[in-house]
């Protein structure tokens, strides 16, 4: 036995010829080896961390859900630390990474940092990339099938039948689906139902098939059992959300059903949420086992049943970046509140404007004489003269008071009649659909509020871009003052 660094090297030898074991100058062979497996060394491995899988870019959609991981080897135990444009994510301490809800602030570069106590090592960065809302979402059911008048349902069998059959044992049965509603980054303007109908059968060459508001918890709905009638009503009593007549010639296509408004309103209040549709035929004949039905043989194929949310995406709000200094100058950017680029479409209808009192209403502020620029998603207006003193405070406004201010005259009349004038300030024409929403208003106290002025009698006339009113007969005394206000 020759000691060897931390453990040692045993030889062995057997004398074939004489069939005796050699090596007993040390008590025999069989004791000099188990002297030596006693005296063994435990062999630690010292190995680093080693990225064996990278993190992968992605783009998805506003609203959606990214994950990022990533696969090392070394010695246990390893620990990561995730990283967004180079910082630390605060929690962020697994081998994978999720965003269960992407905001366009998400965007940026995502890598992580695996160590253990014999190193460290960096991944690659991997980008995510965050496109608009997508227009629809769509949520496969996760569970579907049927109830019959017993109230009996099977939790294993995925069939959603409904209707009536020779086959049917307490017919007829009513089907149901049930979905997870994600969150919903914007109004829904509309929903629909797609389903492949497999086998359809009716006498009468269709049925008319019903959807309906669902009462029963979604657990008790999807767990089934025996004697549960009162689902299998419910099945059919509640709110009509859609319905439609399907043809034989339909079977083994995909269909859509339209859902209404009482659907989408239920819809929205159950998001993040599981949500639940009841559907029967309405259109079953007086005999019974009359062979009547829809979605017959159905077999719970991963897309089978979908339900398609239609947004309708609210943009977000604007904010307005600190000012910055360009040669004595002031520059203004403005953005969204989740960093969403601004559109060209959107960013016309956008305007600036400053006033040296911030309590004053709206009306009282001045449009920036210079025209925003859209750049790289944001909206810049340059070459602002910063006087001082005043002050200046600024606002971005968007929708119906993001246009040029107005301008009132009051041009020359004969005798004591008179009309009043509006333009815009900028010299643009009126446009019939803001024309609308101008109103004139006159006082004889400029200083009340202007909550009391009152509004000036007559219709106004839109002519070549411009909105007149004409006025009755004035009088010398008190004085009159007008004012045209444009309402949202």
């Amino acid at each position: 036995m020759i000691p060897r660094g931390a453990g040692k090297i045993v030889f062995l030898g057997y004398d074939w010829f004489d069939a005796v074991p050699r090596g007993i100058q040390n008590g025999g062979w069989d004791e000099t080896l188990r002297r030596a497996l006693a005296e063994a060394v435990p062999v630690t491995t010292s190995i680093p961390p080693m990225i064996t899988t990278q993190p992968q870019s992605q783009t998805v959609s506003a609203g959606s859900p990214a994950l990022f991981s990533v696969s090392a080897g070394g010695s246990a135990p390893m620990r990561y630390q995730w990283r967004k444009n180079n910082l630390a994510i605060a929690g962020a301490t697994n081998s994978s990474y999720a965003l269960s809800f992407v905001q366009y602030s998400n965007a940026g570069n995502y890598s992580v940092v695996v160590s253990n106590a014999f190193g460290v090592t960096n991944s690659a960065a991997a980008t995510l990339t965050v496109t608009p809302y997508a227009t629809n979402i769509v949520a496969a059911a996760f569970d579907q099938g049927w109830y019959n008048a017993s109230g009996f349902h099977d939790p294993f069998n995925p069939n959603y039948y409904c209707g009536d059959s020779d086959s049917a044992d307490y017919p007829p049965l009513r089907n149901w689906f049930a979905f997870n509603i994600p969150p919903l980054p914007g109004p829904v303007v509309a929903a629909q139902l797609r389903l492949n109908t497999y086998n359809i059968n009716s006498p009468t060459g269709s049925e008319t098939y019903r959807l309906h508001h669902v009462s029963t918890a979604v657990t008790a709905l999807t767990a089934g059992g025996s004697g549960l009638v009162s689902i299998y009503n419910d099945l059919a009593d509640g709110v009509v959300y859609g319905s439609r007549s399907f043809s034989t010639d339909e079977a083994n296509q995909f269909i859509t059903m339209n859902l209404n408004a009482d659907c989408i309103t239920n819809l929205v209040a159950a998001a993040g949420q599981p949500f639940a549709l009841g559907g029967a035929i309405t259109t079953l004949d007086a005999t019974p086992a009359n062979n009547e039905a829809v979605f017959s043989s159905s077999g719970g194929g991963i897309n089978d049943v979908q339900l398609i949310i239609t947004l309708g995406v609210n943009p977000a709000q604007l904010k307005l970046l600190t000012p910055t200094f360009l040669a004595g100058r002031l520059r203004l950017f403005v953005t969204t509140v989740d960093d969403s680029p601004i559109t060209p479409d959107r960013a016309s209808n956008i305007w600036v404007y400053a006033s040296t009192n911030v309590a004053l209403p709206l009306s009282n502020w001045t449009a920036l004489a210079t025209a925003p620029v859209l750049t790289n998603g944001l909206l810049m207006v340059d070459g602002i003269n910063p006087t001082n003193p005043p002050a200046l405070f600024f606002r971005a406004i968007e929708g119906s008071w993001n246009v040029r201010p107005l301008r009132l005259h009051l041009p020359p009349t004969s005798g004591n009649a008179f009309s009043l004038r509006a333009s815009a300030g900028d010299g643009s024409l009126l446009t019939p659909i803001r024309a609308a929403k101008i109103h004139f208003y006159s006082t004889t106290n400029v200083a009340l509020p202007f909550s009391a002025w009152q509004p000036v009698a007559g219709s106004p006339v839109l002519s070549n871009g411009v909105l007149q009113i004409n006025g009755p007969l004035l009088t010398n005394s008190p004085a009159l003052y007008f004012r045209a206000e444009e309402t949202p």
